[in-house]
């Protein structure tokens, strides 16, 4: 297991927004288990508990996120991987 700090800025959200990030693989090594915990900020003054499922799909070549939160949120993500230290995940279309 690994805990992170980290930020992140949406194309959908006026600031960025910080959160406590727990990474772990499940228990059959196909996913990567991701736990972030988002502090509050001034446009969403609640904290969140948001879980990805990740994984590769060796078939189309792309990661896959599947997200879920406490509050009703959910999505869908690919990427086609890492150039560099960064990642861009597109959304399905949900």
């Amino acid at each position: 297991m690994r805990v992170l700090l980290g930020s992140k800025q949406s194309s959908n959200r006026p600031t960025p927004y910080a959160a406590t990030v727990t990474y772990a693989v499940s228990p059959d090594g196909r996913w990567i288990e991701q736990t972030s915990v988002w502090n509050p900020v001034p446009w969403y003054p609640y904290k969140c508990t948001s879980s990805d499922k990740i994984t590769y799909d060796a078939y189309t070549k792309r990661w896959v996120d599947v997200e879920y939160d406490d509050i009703g949120g959910y999505g869908l993500t690919t990427s086609r991987g890492w150039e560099g230290n960064t990642i861009v995940w597109l959304s399905a279309g949900l």
